[in-house]
This record gives structure tokens, sequence and C-alpha cells, in this order.
């Protein structure tokens, strides 16, 4: 886990245990203390999966959503892994969706825009962006994943994960290529 400010994840692990459950303290866990911009770039092929968490693309939030950035993302994967990442309300920042799946697109064979429910963001609508050379999306697969997992979830269902990958018109021709617009 990289954060930029060592105060986060001491807040974190004071005020919101229900929601890190105690994985900030997991001998597992290494958490760095960085910019992302700077470590990602130093993690060549060490990731099965990179999330990416980030605030609004402005400031220094910006350098998360730069090309450098995406490409570091995908040097620091292993083979087959995947990079995802959240691309703001199509509503009110439609643009920052469809440069992020444009800038994924150049290194990436899979790009894959899904949507989820946020109620105290901006519209409510959220948009995320998985990236990496395969992404499986079969219903049955996840569904048997899910439940050999024994995973006990809020909000998250198999049905769930599907239905997030329907996206609206508008969502569509926001993320369609340049030449098909």
């Amino acid at each position: 886990m990289v954060e930029i400010d060592r105060e986060v994840i001491a807040v974190s692990r004071d005020h919101l245990p229900s929601v890190h459950e105690g994985v900030l303290d997991d001998p597992r866990v290494k958490i760095e203390i960085a910019p992302a911009e700077a470590f990602v770039p130093t993690c060549s092929g060490l990731f099965d999966v990179t999330i990416v968490d980030s605030t609004d693309p402005i400031g220094s939030g910006r350098a998360l959503f730069e090309r450098g950035f995406l490409s570091a993302c995908r040097g620091a994967l292993r083979r087959g892994g995947l990079i995802s990442l959240q691309a703001g309300s199509p509503f009110y920042y439609p643009r920052v969706l469809s440069c992020l799946v444009a800038a994924l697109r150049e290194g990436s064979a899979c790009v894959r825009p899904y949507l989820g429910f946020v109620p105290c963001y901006p519209s409510g609508l959220w948009a995320y962006v998985l990236a990496g050379e395969e992404l499986e999306l079969d219903e049955q697969a996840v569904r048997e994943r899910f439940a050999s997992r024994g995973l006990v979830t809020c909000y998250y269902t198999p049905e769930l994960h599907r239905a997030a990958f329907a996206l609206p018109r508008f969502v569509e021709d926001l993320i369609a290529p340049e030449e098909e617009r």
C-alpha cells in the first residue's frame, strides 16, 4: 500500500477499524509512505493487481492520471496482472473517464470501464476502469470464485459485478475511440 500522507494511515487505524478490519497491521501488508508516482516506477513486475484509489486529477493528484504513471503501473505488474482505477463522475467529469480510457488503451490489450454507486460522491454514479492483457468476466467463474472464497459483503455480489460493466449509452459514447465519435 502506498500512501503519500502518514497521518492518513494513523487516522484510519484509530477511527476506521470497521473499514480496515485490522489489515493495516497485518504482517503481510507493507505500507510505503511516498508519492505513488515516485514509488510505482521502482516496482518492475512485482504485483498481480494495482488498485489506484486516488484523489481527483487536480493538484498533486494529477500525476496519478498521466500516461507516465499509467505506464509505470503496467510495468509494476506481473504477467497477467491488472490495474483498477477510479475515473470520476461520468456526468460531471466526462473527460477524466474518456482520457483515462484512451491512455490505458495505448498499452493494455483489454480496457473495461465499469460503474458503481457512491451516494456521497457527485451524482452518485462513479466510474472505474480495469485494464490488463486479459480480463475474464465469465459470469459463472465470478460466481464460483465468490462462493469458494466464502466472502461476506454488504454491497458486492456476482450479479452486481456483471451489471457494473453494462454501460449506459452516454458512457459508451464517452469511451468510444476518437475515430468512432
